[in-house]
């Protein structure tokens, strides 16, 4: 056993009797992203909206939107706003009715 759930102190509840944990799961994840700017002389407005999903349930959703402008020669101003939203993880059990 390798991971977090190596501890022997790892315990859980099979039909309410206390057992140590064998068996730990490996998280897998997908993620995705689709971003976009737009060059407009000198300034780009863009939008970004990336998503992230594992097989422990944990879901990540972002929006972006901003703007890009180049005052003279030497600066460049950017500004933006972000929505993030992430769900639990669905791997806590504290009572298992099957092995």
């Amino acid at each position: 056993m390798t991971g977090y759930l190596q501890s022997p102190y790892r315990v859980g509840a099979l039909f309410g009797a206390a057992v140590r944990s064998g068996i730990e799961h490996a998280n897998r994840s997908r993620c995705a992203a689709a971003r976009c700017r737009r060059y407009r002389g000198r300034a780009a407005p863009y939008g970004a909206v990336p998503l992230f999903l594992d097989t422990w349930g944990i879901g990540a959703h972002t929006a972006e939107l901003g703007y890009s402008r180049h005052w003279g020669d030497r600066w460049l101003v950017d500004g933006y706003v972000r929505y993030y939203r992430q769900d639990h993880a669905l791997f806590y059990i504290d009572n298992f009715t099957r092995q």
